[in-house]
């Protein structure tokens, strides 16, 4: 079923395509982020992630922090 649409698709947008398609995917990523909860996550004009409370942890360093202070000098 999934090669008919693929071809409809192809067929119907022609060069476009390939940057439909990849909007589409785009659109569904952001549509399921918003529908699972994380209702704190906003994107800007180019689409990057600008709030969030999912933020991955920074790692941190083994060093003291006077030492990183410091060595970055």
């Amino acid at each position: 079923m999934s090669l008919f649409w693929k071809a409809y698709y192809k067929m119907t947008l022609g060069d476009n395509y390939k940057s439909s398609i990849a909007n589409a995917t785009e659109l569904s990523k952001h549509v399921k982020l918003a529908s699972s909860g994380k209702v704190s996550t906003f994107y800007n004009v180019d689409g990057e992630r600008i709030r969030g409370w999912y933020k991955s942890p920074t790692k941190p360093s083994l060093r003291h922090p006077l030492e990183n202070y410091y060595s970055n000098k």
